[in-house]
This record gives structure tokens, C-alpha cells and sequence, in this order.
């Protein structure tokens, strides 16, 4: 029994003379080492309910809890403070789970496993949209619990573009349960809590759009049918447009393109079912050629019910002879600019932080300087002031020593900053480089300006090539990261890092150099956004297309994108680039031929790609060879195994690997 945990601890503890629970816990608590107070911790988040270890598994790598859960699991239960309950089933009782709460707050991790938290709620409540029966999604029960929990209780934590998940989750659990009713009420608090969540910031729409905001006309009719037939067919329309990410994408696009703010175009959603109930009905989700999607539908009543004009700094879907080159940043204001959610929200909500410092490392033409730009322009309109520097601008002189190379950093920040250059007033004295370095920020830059400082080093893996200055600068940066948390004009500074994984190679090192702050490891497109990026070329492809294109390309950003570029300039059709993409005719060469050069650095990583794209199953390779190749973007995991990333460099390498 639970109730057994209580009386356990407290005759545990009775000879210590002092009373009740929470002085037991206290006892137990501080005989707990780190690693067990944070998974504790990270237990008490879920609901006062069974908790499968799948999910415990899942919320803990989120979390980047980096030691033996199962361990501690079975410490946790030695220690009275939670209970088995199952087989891979367990539970904190809800006095010790408040004592728990109380702690969390105190962690320095506990924002990270918040978000662990939340974004293991997010997949489970994307995978019970994925089940095919309902005795598959019946026993989906157990998670019904926590996924109310992250929607009610953690949803501060939930991204915007994830707050709909864990809402529609239980409510698809009801549906398929026939608790229509129970089914409306999730749904409804999904659209309320969207528009108080961005309440705020829709203050520039138009009166006249919050007034047609009206109630979801069609929710009270289905909910107020006798009929469970039509209720349940009102509830798949509902669920099915809520469940293709492609559709809602493109009307949040729609509205992001007008207003830059994803609330409304839930409520677009709302007023939509009201108004084409008829219409949506008896849609098909994936329409046959020529018939009217479901999504064009709901982009034509938005045309209708919002009005053809767009208010000023907006972005429009471009026609052919409006696209952009595919090299490079993709400029702010883009149409062509696709979010991965979480990221660019994780990223905004960590820079409004304190002394925030952001990691941002993907391989090269993976957007991250894009991201970057998004992130320093977010704190521009903020009220903070930003400053960009790119170290490839730094001269070879500048990085041969510590010295010249601070020097050169200080200079190039305060004329970032418009401030006068004062090396020679500060550069002065027997203290070190790092002090004269620090006291130039302190003394100078962050007393000469009120506003928080947020400083963008793109390209800094151009120092990685100098090991010395490259250990002490980031010693440097992670000292003044640290200091934040006791200094509070350290607290200005917020800092963003960016710098591309290939460099491992020619270092021949087997982990990233730098490892505190928030890091971001940017993903592939997933279909969804590449389907978003097609549309957003003007091309009216079938997701046989898509699918087509991406068993080739993958949704690496630069070469989906330049494809796309490619197709929509009427220069080559899908056809002809499957088929030359990976020879010397295809538009892809100095990128192949790039990491071609690369992998030629270390005979090692030859040998191990050619036996990645040789073998038919997922093979095992050394684990530190596995690392370079993911790290340049070559291979993927498929769990300890790996595959080639994508069908161009299977091909590709088999070649030129011989």
C-alpha cells in the first residue's frame, strides 16, 4: 500500500525527535545524492497516478538525465520515497510528492525537467493520434493522467506550437472511448487556453476580428446531439484536422504571414468548423486529384472571413519569380524561413532569461545562423540591445595568441555595440588577458549600456583550429556565465553560441568543446515542413512527390531547398534531379565533394562509411566513429546502430569511396 510509505518514514525517523512527515523526508532528502533528487524531481511533475516506466524513460532523456535511471529508481524505492506498484509501473504518494514540489523549485535543473516533462507528454499525446484502434489507444489509459497534468498544471512549459497536444491527446482518448461530451470539453479548453496564452500580444488585430470571434457554433450543435453518430463524425472532423500537422501548419503559416502570432489561427480553426460544417463532414483527409482539400477550404473562408489586405512587416507565399537563393542565412522576414518547433520557441524563452546562454550546433547548411539572427531580432524588439559577431571575420594574426585575440573580440563587441573603442585605458597592468578581457565588459560595456546585452558568436568553431585560445575562451565565457548567478551585472550579458559539428573531424575530437547553457542540436525538416516548404515554392505536388524527394534528400534544409529552388525556376523537373542528384551533373557537387574531403582527413572514417553504405540492415560501428560521421551529418542512429542519412550520400559515397 502507499499509505505504508508514510508510516515507513515516519518510524524511520522517530528517533530523531522530530515530528511529522515533512521532517522525515528532510532527513531522507539530504541523504540522497544529486542524481536521485533530480529524478525524484523530475517524478513529481506527473500526475498522483501510475506512471508506466516508459514514460519515466522517455521524461528522463528529455531531460538529459545522463545516469541510470533504473538505479535509482531503486534507490528512490529503498529510501520509502516511491513504490512499484506494477511491473514497470510506479508512484509517489501525494504528501511525499508536494514535499518533492517544494524541492524542485530549489534545483537549478528544474526548468530543464520541466520542459523534459512536457515534451515527453507532447510525443505520448502525438502518439495516441497515431494508433489505429481503440484497443490500441484504450491502453493508452495509464498516460490519460499526466498528459491532463502537462495541459492544466505545466502547460507554462508547453511551447506554443505544442500547446495543442496534450488537449487534443485526451480528448482523442475520450472520442474513441464514445465520452463525447468529456471529447468537446478538451477541445474547447484547447481554443481557450490558445487565445488567453497569446492574449497579449493580438492587441494590433483588427476590433473588427475580435468582434466575428464567436462561439464554436458547431462544438454546441454536435455536443447537444442526441445523435452519437453525428457527434462522432463532428469529433473526427475536428480530430482530423487537429491531427494533420501539415494542415494546421499552413494556417498557422497563414496567420503567422499576417499577424505573426500562432493563437489566432487556432481560433481560425474554431470559426471555420462553425462555418463549413457541411463542408468538412464528409472530406476526405487526403483528397483525390482535383477535389478541394480540406485545407484549401478552411484558406478560402480565411480569405473570406479576414479580408484580402495584410497589415505592414508582413511576409507573403512568394510566386516563382519572387524566390530567394538557397545559400546563405535565410533573411528575416522570409516566406521561405520554416520553424522546428520546439526550437525557436525554446530559444526565446531562454534568451529573456538572466544571464541566458544558448549553444547552437547542427552540421554546416543545417540554418543555424538563420536561427541565430531570429533569436538576437527577438531581443531586439524586446527592448535589448544585440551585437553579431562572426569570428571567420577574425585575421590569423588575431587568433595566434590569447592576447591578440581578446583584444580583438573586446574591440569588435564595443563597435558592435556603437561604443567607443577604450582597449589602450583597460588593456593595461600585470593581470592577465582574461582579467583585462572581463574588466572591459564589466567596467565598460555593461555600465555603458542600460539595457540587457545580448551578444550572437556565430562561426566559432573557426577558434576550435587554435586549442590554446580555444580552451581559454570558453573557459572565459563559461566563467562569466557562471558568475550571472551572483553578479548582477553579469546578468546583462546573455550569450549565443553557434558553431558547426564537422569541425570534429580535422580536430579529431570526440565531443563537443563546450558543454553548459541550453543546447540546441537543430533537426532535419520532418515531412510536414518540407510539405510546408513546397507549398510555400508554389508548387502543387502530391505526397508521392514529397515522399520522393525526400527518400533522396532527406529534409536536410539546404538540399530540400535547393531542390525546390531548382524545380519551382522550371530548371529541372523531380524526375531528372532523383536521377543525376548524386553524380557530378547534379546540382549537389561542392557540397558532396566537401564532405568527400573531409572524410578523407581520417582513413578511419573512410573505412567505417563505406561499411555503413554497404550494409542492407543498420550496422554497429565504433562508437567514436559513429560520433564524427553524425556529427558531419552522414549517418543517422537507429538505436546503437547507424544508416545512411540520406539516399544521395549512399550513392554518392559508393562512387567515390572505392
Amino acid at each position: 500500500m502507499l499509505a505504508e510509505i508514510l508510516a515507513q518514514l515516519q518510524r524511520k525517523q522517530a528517533a530523531e525527535g522530530e515530528s511529522g512527515v515533512a521532517a522525515a523526508f528532510k532527513l531522507n532528502w539530504e541523504s540522497l545524492e544529486p542524481e536521485a533528487q533530480k529524478l525524484i524531481c523530475l517524478l513529481s511533475l506527473f500526475a498522483q497516478a501510475p506512471i508506466p516506466w516508459s514514460l519515466i524513460e522517455s521524461a528522463a532523456s528529455a531531460s538529459h538525465l545522463e545516469f541510470d535511471i533504473k538505479a535509482h529508481c531503486n534507490i528512490l524505492i529503498e529510501q520509502y520515497l516511491l513504490q512499484e506498484v506494477g511491473k514497470d509501473t510506479y508512484q509517489i504518494h501525494d504528501r511525499i510528492r508536494e514535499l518533492v514540489h517544494v524541492r524542485l523549485e530549489e534545483l537549478t535543473a528544474a526548468d530543464e525537467l520541466k520542459r523534459g516533462f512536457c515534451q515527453t507528454m507532447v510525443a505520448a499525446a502525438q502518439s495516441i493520434l497515431q494508433t489505429s484502434t481503440q484497443i490500441e489507444i484504450a491502453k493508452a489509459s495509464q498516460v490519460i493522467p499526466h498528459l491532463a497534468e502537462a495541459a492544466t498544471v505545466d502547460r507554462d512549459w508547453l511551447s506554443n506550437e505544442d500547446l495543442i497536444w496534450p488537449f487534443v491527446g485526451v480528448g482523442t482518448f475520450y472520442k474513441e472511448q464514445g465520452a463525447y461530451e468529456q471529447a468537446l470539453l478538451w477541445y474547447e479548453q484547447c481554443l481557450s487556453i490558445a487565445k488567453e496564452r497569446l492574449g497579449e500580444e493580438m492587441r494590433e488585430i483588427k476590433e473588427g476580428w475580435t468582434r466575428a470571434n464567436k462561439r464554436n457554433q458547431y462544438s454546441i450543435a454536435v455536443s447537444n446531439s442526441s445523435n452519437s453518430e453525428v457527434a462522432s463524425t463532428g469529433l473526427s472532423t475536428i480530430n482530423m484536422i487537429l491531427r494533420n500537422r501539415y494542415r494546421i501548419s499552413q494556417v498557422r503559416y497563414d496567420y503567422r504571414v499576417r499577424y505573426n502570432d500562432a493563437a489566432v489561427a487556432l481560433q481560425a480553426l474554431e470559426r471555420c468548423l462553425g462555418i463549413s460544417q457541411t463542408q468538412t463532414l464528409k472530406q476526405p483527409s487526403s483528397p483525390e486529384v482535383g477535389q478541394t482539400s480540406i485545407f484549401q477550404k478552411i484558406w478560402q473562408l480565411l480569405r473570406a472571413l479576414f479580408g484580402g489586405g495584410a497589415p505592414e512587416n508582413t511576409q507573403s507565399v512568394p510566386n516563382p519569380g519572387n524566390l530567394e537563393q538557397p545559400e546563405g542565412q535565410v533573411r528575416l522576414k522570409s516566406a521561405f524561413y520554416i520553424e522546428r518547433p520546439p526550437v525557436e520557441d525554446d530559444c526565446y524563452k531562454e534568451i529573456l532569461k538572466p544571464g541566458a546562454l544558448i549553444r547552437i550546433k547542427a552540421p554546416r547548411q543545417m540554418g543555424k545562423t538563420s536561427l541565430l539572427t531570429r533569436i538576437l531580432d527577438y531581443r531586439t524588439q524586446h527592448g535589448c540591445q544585440t551585437a553579431y559577431l562572426n569570428l571567420q571575420s577574425a585575421n590569423v594574426e588575431s587568433l595566434t595568441t590569447l592576447d591578440k585575440f581578446l583584444q580583438w573580440f573586446c574591440g569588435s563587441v564595443a563597435q558592435e555595440l556603437n561604443l567607443q573603442d577604450k582597449l589602450t585605458e583597460y588593456w593595461q597592468g600585470v593581470l592577465g588577458s582574461k582579467d583585462k578581457c572581463t574588466n572591459y565588459f564589466q567596467r565598460y560595456l555593461l555600465t555603458a549600456i542600460e539595457k540587457p546585452i545580448v551578444l550572437g558568436l556565430d562561426e566559432v568553431d573557426q577558434v576550435f583550429q587554435y586549442p590554446q585560445v580555444a580552451a581559454e575562451f570558453f573557459a572565459l565565457l563559461r566563467a562569466w556565465h557562471e558568475t550571472a548567478n551572483n553578479r548582477e551585472i553579469w546578468k546583462k550579458l546573455r550569450l549565443v553560441i553557434v558553431h558547426s559539428t564537422e569541425v570534429y573531424i580535422p580536430l579529431n575530437i570526440n565531443q563537443s568543446p563546450f558543454n553548459i547553457g541550453l543546447p540546441i542540436e537543430l533537426p532535419e525538416f520532418n515531412p510536414s515542413q518540407v510539405q510546408d516548404l513546397v507549398r510555400r515554392h508554389d508548387l502543387n505536388w502530391s505526397e508521392e512527390e514529397i515522399q520522393q524527394l525526400m527518400e533522396m534528400l532527406g529534409g536536410h534544409p539546404y538540399l530540400v531547398r535547393k531542390a525546390l529552388h531548382e524545380i519551382a525556376r522550371n530548371q529541372i523537373k523531380l524526375s531528372q534531379l532523383l536521377q543525376i542528384a548524386p553524380t557530378k551533373q547534379g546540382m549537389y557537387t561542392d557540397h558532396l565533394r566537401r564532405h568527400l574531403s573531409n572524410l578523407r582527413e581520417d582513413g578511419n572514417l573512410v573505412t567505417a562509411m563505406r561499411q555503413v553504405i554497404k550494409a542492407t540492415p543498420p550496422i554497429r560501428i565504433e562508437a567514436d566513429l559513429a560520433f564524427k560521421l553524425r556529427s558531419m551529418g552522414l549517418v543517422k542512429f537507429q538505436g546503437n546502430n547507424v544508416i545512411p542519412a540520406y539516399e544521395l550520400y549512399r550513392q554518392y559515397f559508393l562512387e567515390h569511396l572505392e
